[in-house]
């Protein structure tokens, strides 16, 4: 049982798997050479998708009730 958001996040990381490596060569590359305050706005905005994704509610163990 996996909500839309974690499925989303699946389907974005299994879609940068596989990118060509010469592709994201060019864009690390590119990241490294960018000013560090949009380096630090993408990184926060990589964070808060992150806990966006994991503050998803966990189901409790079945049989941790019996």
């Amino acid at each position: 049982y996996l909500t839309a958001k974690v499925i989303l996040l699946l389907l974005a990381a299994l879609i940068v798997h596989f990118i060509p490596r010469k592709t994201t060569d060019a864009v690390r590359d590119r990241f490294g050479a960018s000013p560090a305050i949009l380096q630090g706005a993408v990184l926060a905005a990589v964070a808060i998708v992150l806990h966006l994704a994991a503050g998803a509610k966990a189901e409790p163990f079945v049989y941790g009730q019996f």
